[in-house]
């Protein structure tokens, strides 16, 4: 079975979030029981559901009062400078793959409004990248292309776990590429057929067929090509007064050296909260990684990297290769995640060496029974030690957040805010990135509220057209199935950290933990 239409054009688009974080909840400056009437008013109609577009209309209201700002050291939540390596990655395998093809990014997270992106939407193919805070709007532009005679495909990390159920729901989806989305888009333009491409779920005759999962090795793949881009457009974006890189950097890039987690390969691994669909570790050729490095130093005179890979050093073997690989006299640096558990003097040092001036570390909470309930490896021991070493070599610590797992209470969440207030000595310390625990696709967290017996029913069309209800109201029943405390209380403890200033942004009502390789200062260059 093959496409009867031959593709000339590919449009990949990455939709924007709702923003800011999905939906603002500046309430801090609001009299008490305003704010938790106007909050229980919020989740009530989820849960009642009584019209999802008079509940998003509420909603994107409130992102419009002219609410009490903060004070001016207060910074927004989203760097607009990183480039969609994803679908980067993509439109430059089908460049280099099909001969003739026409392929075109719309960046709608970090360049384009939404209206933009559907003003622009006139390919053979739309390829649309799918996320957990941009779901409705991807589906809304698969809609858009489909009404323009696209082929249109769907991808990404809230896609893959919901392949089956966006088949199911939305007609205008002609398939959908679980994983790896480079080979499978390719094969799909070229027409092969369509039982014969990897990762692809797609209907035929009625049915819903999915075909093997095949990961692509990383050394394989051609570097993404950035004059896919406009590069001046991202680097002048790195100084959006909103939440600017610190000087003394001016072009950041952003790329990958790995994928995968080796906490989530092993059959009792991976965090509770966690929505990152890879369930393999792969590593690319630290050679490879250092010449793509050099080559934008050279081409774009880049200054400042950022590698999201879910931990740097997870690999020890791998990263003493990467930092031996290091080409003598490239003078760049590096920012990137890291699990405390690894980080040891060898790995403080060789991190410092290398050109590594900001980390990201999953610290989550300062109540050791909630480490263990969202099953991090790190104990609060790992992260102090981890600290200690980190300030020794004058790394600047970016400490993760994650509250509202299994069995939080009032007293683990003080004993985090204590926590979290030794961290804040460290002259090192950077920032904390505050997140409640949300249960998105893919996570663990989803999958126990959907096989929850109480709950099968409820969410047993959980990825609709009522997707935005049926969030709201899975971050309600996690609390209340899951947790010793209403999700109320901890919207009202985000509103005493702003207060208490252990947060530099204004915190949200879905607020999601998100640093997006963006250092607020340097300690050492």
């Amino acid at each position: 079975m093959g496409l009867a239409r031959k593709i000339e054009k590919v449009q990949l688009v990455l939709p924007p979030p709702r923003r800011p974080d999905t939906y603002i909840s500046k309430f801090v400056g609001w009299p008490h029981p305003i704010v938790r009437r106007t909050r229980q008013l919020i989740f009530r109609m989820a849960e009642l559901a009584v019209s999802r577009d008079l509940f998003a209309a509420v909603l994107q209201r409130l992102t419009r009062l002219n609410l009490p700002r903060r004070p001016d050291n207060y910074i927004a939540k989203f760097a607009r400078w990183p480039q969609p390596l994803g679908i980067l990655s993509v439109g430059t395998y089908i460049r280099k793959n099909n001969p003739g093809i026409d392929v075109e990014i719309l960046d709608g997270n970090n360049v384009l409004t939404l209206g933009e992106v559907k003003s622009r939407i006139d390919a053979d193919l739309v390829g649309v990248s799918t996320t957990a805070g941009g779901y409705d709007y991807a589906i809304e532009l698969a809609r858009v292309a489909k009404e323009r005679g696209a082929r249109v495909v769907l991808g990404g990390a809230a896609a893959t776990p919901l392949a089956g159920e966006i088949l199911r729901y939305y007609d205008f989806v002609d398939a959908v590429v679980r994983y790896d989305g480079e080979l499978a888009l390719s094969k799909y333009v070229a027409a092969e057929p369509l039982n014969s491409i990897e990762n692809l779920v797609y209907r035929d005759n009625g049915e819903i067929k999915s075909n093997p999962i095949k990961l692509s090795c990383l050394d394989e793949l051609p570097v993404p090509d950035r004059d896919l881009l406009d590069m001046e457009e991202y680097f002048k974006n790195s100084k959006d007064p909103e939440y600017p890189i610190c000087d003394p950097f001016k072009r950041p890039v952003n790329i990958y050296s790995q994928k995968g987690c080796f906490w989530r390969l092993q059959e009792d691994g991976g965090c509770v909260f966690c929505s990152i669909p890879y369930y393999d570790l792969r590593l690319r050729n630290p050679k490879l990684v250092w010449s793509e490095i050099s080559s934008l130093v050279e081409k774009y005179r880049v200054d400042f990297i950022w590698d999201p890979s879910d931990n740097f050093v997870g690999d020890k073997e791998w990263f003493r290769a990467f930092c031996a690989a290091k080409p003598k006299g490239l003078d760049i640096h590096y920012t990137n995640y890291v699990d405390a558990e690894d980080i040891d003097e060898e790995v403080a040092r060789l991190l410092a060496e290398s050109g590594c001036v900001s980390v990201f570390v999953g610290m989550e909470s300062g109540d050791p029974n909630m480490l263990k309930s969202m099953n991090k490896r790190a104990t609060l021991e790992d992260n102090m030690r981890a600290m200690e070493l980190l300030q020794k070599y004058r790394i600047g610590v970016i400490a993760g957040v994650v509250v509202g797992v299994q069995g939080e209470s009032k007293e683990s969440l003080e004993r985090t805010v204590d926590f979290l207030k030794k961290l804040a000595e460290f002259d090192n310390f950077d920032r904390f990135e505050w997140g409640s625990l949300m249960p998105f696709p893919g996570s663990k967290a989803n999958r126990m509220l959907r096989e929850h017996p109480d709950l099968k029913g409820k969410y047993k069309d959980f990825g609709n057209e009522e997707y935005l209800f049926q969030v709201a109201c899975m971050i309600q029943d996690w609390y209340r199935y899951y947790c010793e405390i209403d999700y109320n209380y901890v919207l009202e403890l985000q509103d005493r950290v702003v207060r208490e200033s252990l947060v530099p942004y204004e915190m949200t009502m879905f607020q999601r933990r998100s640093w997006s390789g963006t250092p607020s200062k340097v300690f050492r260059l």
